[in-house]
């Protein structure tokens, strides 16, 4: 190009991308997968996870109506869970990722909320 930058020289415009570990502000409105009775009474069951300190929280995941809550200890109020797969959920109001984990028997055994808080299984 006379007296410019050549085509493939332009800086291409930034595509801002979310930030996994913030959580979204919007409701989500619904979800991609439904979920069988099965998979929720799979899930369903209380959790303990450990905050990277002495805190121990306790994360209830429950079935009513055919959709599945998760209330968790320490005032954090009871959030739907939408469906993404069988396995990953995802909180209604906040976009919260949580990801059930299933041992060789497909047996629930934990789970992992907004991909860094573990937790297993207890009950």
């Amino acid at each position: 190009m006379p007296g410019g930058r050549s085509a493939e020289s332009k800086p291409r415009p930034s595509t801002p991308t979310r930030n996994p570990f913030k959580p979204r502000i919007e409701p989500v409105a619904s979800a991609t997968a439904p979920s069988s009775p099965k998979v929720l009474a799979e899930v369903a069951g209380t959790y303990q996870t450990v905050t990277g300190g002495p805190t121990v929280i306790e994360a209830a995941m429950t079935v009513e109506g055919g959709k599945l809550f998760a209330e968790a200890t320490g005032g954090l109020p009871k959030d739907e869970l939408l469906a993404d797969s069988d396995s990953t959920f995802f909180t209604r109001t906040s976009g919260i990722p949580i990801v059930f984990e299933r041992d060789a028997k497909k047996k629930v055994t934990g789970v992992t909320i907004d991909w860094a808080i573990k937790g297993k299984k207890v009950k």
